[in-house]
């Protein structure tokens, strides 16, 4: 009996052994299915577009999220085997780890049985596009009124300070305990760079998403995109939602921590060949700055312009005979 018992138990093994595909439930086999292969994340505004490549027979992915910054986590399903591509809403200001795995499922006597592939595609560590943001100090005591939510002044004494992540029209847009609030260039001192990548290049991809997920407009078939975190610019043609990149990841200078580049949309309206012996001038509206060449002296790849964008004369003036009088230049 016991040579039976033991003859028995080799054989499962055996089978075990030679079916490693193959889990065993209720009488019936479910095939695990293949490992997730080719994921990766592109940037986008607000957001993680995550693609990967289609597992063969799978009925669906199942996505584990790590928030980087709070160590919040959370997962979900995608019901479909032949999806390649999901877009995360990650929000601005955000780092996640992703993790992902393929999955096919059986009824088994009613109810839903899931299989696993063998192994966890390789962390992915993934953020939304970013942009520069400053450290300012309040120069005196002032009381500001929050532009969001409920209105609530607020009493910032002076030698306080705050990350900016905007800057419009002399104000720097900041947050502070959940709601934002804007506070004049004159009212602060000893502005500095707190987020800035020396390294970092939007790819053609991850900048397509971004202005069509954006969903940025031009009065012309051109659009401009400035991005301060990388101090690159982007110029693109096309339609809203519909942008295609034709330069990318070109070298600026936009104004330095005392005076940054206005953020945000504005428009081409004014074109001048030179102007105090810089070439190629593409003026923007409410005279804010524009975009021009250099002085062969200037380096670029940080902020360093009076408010201005510093180009490469020959990218200057790519955007000087393209970009016509209409055309949106965002900076973000």
């Amino acid at each position: 009996m016991k040579k039976r018992i033991i003859a028995i138990q080799l054989l499962i093994m055996m089978l075990l052994v030679s079916y490693p595909a193959q889990i065993f439930a209720a009488g019936e086999t479910t095939t695990v299915p293949a490992n997730v292969t080719g994921f990766k994340s592109v940037s986008s505004y607000d957001s993680i577009v995550l693609k990967w490549k289609k597992v063969t027979g799978a009925n669906g992915y199942h996505v584990k999220w790590v928030n980087a910054k709070t160590g919040k986590t959370g997962g979900f399903k995608i019901k479909n085997g032949s999806a390649t591509k999901y877009v995360f809403p990650a929000g601005v200001d955000t780092k996640y780890n992703f993790y992902i795995r393929a999955y096919k499922v059986k009824k088994v006597d009613g109810k839903e049985n899931y299989t696993y592939s063998a192994k966890t595609a390789q962390k992915l560590n993934a953020e939304p596009v970013r942009r520069m943001k400053f450290k300012i100090t309040f120069a005196r005591k002032r009381t500001l009124p929050s532009r969001s939510g409920s209105k609530v002044n607020t009493t910032f004494k002076a030698g306080k300070t705050v990350t900016a992540y905007s800057f419009d029209e002399g104000r720097y847009w900041f947050n502070y305990n959940g709601r934002r609030y804007r506070v004049s260039d004159l009212s602060v001192t000893g502005e500095k760079v707190a987020t800035h990548s020396k390294t970092r290049v939007y790819s053609k991809e991850e900048a397509e998403a971004f202005v069509n997920k954006k969903g940025l407009t031009s009065s012309t078939s051109w659009l401009v995109w400035v991005n301060t975190y990388t101090q690159k610019l982007y110029v693109f043609k096309g339609s809203k939602g519909k942008w295609k990149i034709q330069k990318w990841g070109l070298p600026v200078s936009t104004g330095k921590p005392s005076t940054p580049t206005h953020y945000g949309a504005v428009k081409i309206v004014d074109k001048e060949s030179s102007i105090d012996g810089l070439p190629y001038w593409s003026i923007c509206s409410r005279s804010l700055y524009s975009l021009h060449g250099k002085m062969s002296s200037w380096q670029l790849g940080y902020p360093r312009s009076s408010g201005c964008v510093r180009n490469k004369d020959v990218n200057a003036y790519y955007v000087y005979k393209n970009c016509k009088v209409g055309t949106t230049v965002f900076v973000y």
